[in-house]
Formats: C-alpha cells, sequence, structure tokens
C-alpha cells in the first residue's frame, strides 16, 4: 500500500483489526482514486467503504466487491476515466458523467443490507416478499440516466409500472427492475382509482375509489392491460410514495431499437 497511500491515511480510514481486512477488501478502491486523493475523502461506515467529494457527497461505495458509482452530474471537467465511468469536477461538486447513450449495467442498493427474503403472496398480480415488493418499467435512456443521478423515478403523465418483466418488453426503451419496501402497494391502494371502473380490477383490489380524471396528481391508476393488472404512479401523490420507498432498481435489458 506503500505507493498508494501513507500508513497514516490509511489508519486515518481503518482502525484497530480492520486495517488489514479492510485494505485485502478495499485497497483496490483505493488505488481507483489515488491520482485525484487530494479532492476525495473515504468513510468506512456499517461494513460499506464509501468515497465522498469535499462537499461530503457520497460519489461511490464498494458492494459485493464492486465499487458501485452513486452520484452522477451532467458536466464538467473530466478528471478522472475509470472502468465504472468518467469522473468529472464542477466546482467542488464531483461525480460520474451521465451520458445520454451509454447505459449503466449496474445494481444500485439504496440499502447496503437489502434482501427481499422469501416470496410471500401477491397483491393483485405484483409479487409480495418478507421485506419487500417488486416492479417493473421500461424507461427513455435520458429518464434512465437521471434515475441514476437522482435515484428517483421521473414522473410521467401515467408512469405506468408492470408485476412483471414480459408486459415491459414490449415498449421501447431501458428495462428497470425496481424494489421497494413492503406495503408500498397496500398505501398506493389507499389512494388508487380503478381505471374506467373496471369489475376484473375491482376483483383484485376491491377498495380502490371509483375512477376520476384527471388522477395523476393525486391517486394512483390500477389499469387491466393484456390480462393482468398495472399500477400508474403519475406524477404526484402516488410517485412519491413509491420513490420514498424504493430501496433498489436493476438495470435489465436495453430495449432501444
Amino acid at each position: 500500500m506503500k505507493e498508494v497511500y501513507s500508513i497514516y491515511e490509511v489508519l486515518s480510514i481503518f482502525t484497530g483489526q480492520q486495517i488489514v481486512r479492510g485494505v485485502l477488501r478495499f485497497g483496490f478502491a483505493l488505488r481507483r482514486f489515488r491520482s485525484i486523493k487530494g479532492l476525495i475523502s473515504f468513510k468506512v461506515m456499517g461494513g460499506t467503504f464509501r468515497v465522498l467529494d469535499r462537499q461530503g457527497d457520497e460519489i461511490a461505495k464498494v458492494i459485493d466487491g464492486k465499487l458501485q458509482p452513486i452520484k452522477f452530474i451532467d458536466d464538467g471537467v473530466v478528471i478522472k476515466e475509470m472502468p465504472e465511468g468518467v469522473l468529472v469536477r464542477k466546482g467542488e461538486e464531483i461525480g460520474f458523467k451521465a451520458v445520454v447513450g451509454k447505459i449503466s449495467k449496474n445494481v444500485v442498493k439504496l440499502d447496503d443490507n437489502l434482501d427481499l427474503g422469501k416470496f410471500v403472496t401477491k397483491i393483485g398480480d405484483y409479487k409480495v416478499y418478507e421485506k419487500g415488493e417488486v416492479f417493473y418499467r421500461t424507461i427513455s435512456k435520458s429518464n434512465y440516466n437521471q434515475l441514476l443521478k437522482n435515484k428517483k423515478l421521473l414522473g410521467t403523465g401515467e408512469a405506468t409500472t408492470s408485476p412483471n418483466q414480459i408486459f415491459s418488453e414490449g415498449y421501447e426503451g431501458i428495462l428497470v427492475q425496481f424494489k421497494v419496501n413492503r406495503g408500498t402497494i397496500q398505501r398506493l391502494e389507499e389512494i388508487g382509482v380503478a381505471a374506467q371502473n373496471n369489475k376484473n380490477v375491482l376483483l383484485k383490489h376491491p377498495n380502490l375509489k371509483a375512477d376520476v380524471a384527471p388522477w395523476n396528481i393525486k391517486y394512483a391508476r390500477f389499469k387491466l392491460e393484456k390480462g393482468q393488472v398495472n399500477i400508474a404512479l403519475g406524477k404526484g401523490r402516488a410517485l412519491k410514495i413509491f420513490n420514498d420507498n424504493l430501496v433498489e432498481f436493476k438495470f435489465i435489458k436495453d430495449l432501444t431499437k
């Protein structure tokens, strides 16, 4: 480690018995950033190695032995090209450049200890696990880059989600799997309306309100499409509930033509 960081710098990151284990586990990350070490700092919290800029914003962290970009910014001066992406600086702010057209295929975990556990049941057509629920949605490349940057799904007119991957494969864009906290679907049902007051929708979600227009600010809309009930989040209350409970999103495939 002598060629990368001095013993004093290593001691400032790892303490006591953590030193040897920390260097073995995270030494590759230290090497990644050695040429710009004056611009960033490191912190180990809860067993997770984190990279911070001078403002204290998290740039990246190590997950499952891989460096995971966390912070993305639209533009800036290139300071480092890395296997994980291009690192840019804008004033005191540092982050990975969000590039339209270049698709990051990482899994972004907002909860470091995420484990949904065993499958429990379904609410409507959506799968519920011990500690979470799963959604799918195909979004545009620009919206995907915004998702990477802000860690939130961008609201559109309807922002329709699907309970399964196959349905979402019928749309052009970037197919993403989302995992949210358990109880999210129930909260969406509480502000949900049944599209066209469809009886088949109400069979699966009997407590929904009657359909209203416009709906996309105050409500979630449960809609029957191709034999399944999808949940549309709109761009108001329902979308906020979804984003507040988002714990992971994962690139599935690029469906752009």
